[in-house]
C-alpha cells in the first residue's frame, strides 16, 4: 500500500515551484485510485493519479516528462509537476486547481469565463472529497 511517506520520498526526486504539499498529492491519489498504482478507470485514466492519455501526452510535450503512469514514483513526480503548473494558473484557488485536475484545464478555464455554466457532479464530488481527505490528513499530523 502506498503511504504518505512514500509520496514524500518520491516528491524529493524533482522539486517543483510552487512547492507542492505531499499531503495534497496523497489526498488526490487516495481519491483518484484508492492508492492503487495499477488502477484503470472506465474512461481510460491510469495509475495512482489517474492520468488520462491526453494529460500524459501534455506532460511529455509541455514539460518534457515522459513517464509510465503505472510506475508510482514516476506518476508522483508527474503529478507534482502538473499540480505545480495548475497552481501557477490558478494561484490561491485550490478549488479551481482541483476542478482543472479532474475536469481538465481547458474546461476549468471555460468555466471561469462562463462558457461552461455548470460543473459536472463528478467534479464537484471530487473537489469535496480531496479537500476533506487533505484536511483529515493535516489534522492527524
Amino acid at each position: 500500500m502506498i503511504t504518505l511517506e512514500d509520496i514524500r520520498v518520491w516528491m524529493k526526486q524533482r522539486e517543483t515551484s510552487p512547492s507542492i504539499e505531499p499531503e495534497l498529492l496523497f489526498a488526490i491519489a487516495y481519491i483518484e485510485s484508492s492508492l492503487n498504482p495499477e488502477a484503470v478507470s472506465r474512461k481510460g485514466a491510469q495509475g495512482l493519479f489517474q492520468f488520462m492519455p491526453i494529460t500524459q501526452q501534455d506532460l511529455r510535450e509541455r514539460f518534457g516528462y515522459p513517464f509510465n503512469p503505472f510506475c508510482p514514483v514516476c506518476s508522483t513526480v508527474a503529478a507534482s509537476i502538473y499540480l505545480s503548473w495548475l497552481l501557477s494558473k490558478f494561484p490561491n484557488d485550490m478549488n479551481l486547481v482541483l476542478i482543472a485536475w479532474n475536469w481538465g484545464y481547458g474546461n476549468a478555464r471555460d468555466f471561469i469565463q462562463g462558457k461552461k455554466p455548470k460543473l459536472p457532479k463528478e467534479t464537484e464530488d471530487f473537489v469535496k472529497k480531496v479537500l476533506d481527505k487533505y484536511r483529515e490528513i493535516k489534522k492527524e499530523e
